[in-house]
């Protein structure tokens, strides 16, 4: 009996997440310095507000 409880109360820990929002996601994407900007998994560029060494790997979240 105890350790059924202690599943279903472990299990249920695991169930609760944070929700996403269907509007955002992650891309990954290259900086280039010399541009100041990013070019995702794509092949689309975006500006980008930092100044990294030159093939700097990011993580871009996007959110509309």
């Amino acid at each position: 009996m105890i350790k059924y409880a202690m599943i279903k109360a472990i299990l249920s820990a695991l169930a609760v997440t944070a929700p996403v929002a269907e509007t955002t996601y992650l891309d990954t994407g290259i900086y280039c310095s010399d541009t100041q900007s990013v070019v995702d998994s794509e092949g689309e560029e975006w500006g980008y507000d930092a100044e990294l060494p030159d093939g700097t790997t990011v993580i871009i979240t996007f959110d509309s």
